[in-house]
């Protein structure tokens, strides 16, 4: 059977609103040893952003990050919370904008 879906909105209520556009980004991935999250935005807003394993436990945290308009950049070692090198594996990065959350998934290989 050939199951094809054709999605079509024409509504005046069906508008983009680039002034909630938020863009997040992660590079190079997988990485080595360190991490870049670009987070593009059109207006500013006080963050958190989460990195957990695949266990669910939170390895490292930027708590309370201040996101302005344009492009802003954060690195991350491969480290964890007390200082430590993270072991290689997957992990999970959490973006949180007020009740909003962009996930990623990202790599470290040693």
């Amino acid at each position: 059977m050939n199951n094809q879906y054709q999605l079509s909105i024409n509504s005046p209520e069906a508008k983009i609103y680039p002034e909630r556009f938020l863009l997040f980004s992660a590079y190079p991935n997988p990485f080595n040893s360190i991490i870049t999250f670009q987070i593009k935005s059109k207006d500013n807003f006080v963050g958190g952003l989460n990195i957990y394993d695949l266990t669910g436990k939170k390895v490292y945290a930027y708590n309370k990050i201040e996101i302005r308009p344009g492009e802003n950049n954060y690195s991350w070692h491969g480290i964890d919370l007390k200082g430590m090198s993270v072991p290689s594996g997957l992990y999970f990065v959490v973006l949180n904008k007020g009740t909003q959350t962009f996930n990623q998934k990202i790599l470290l290989i040693k």
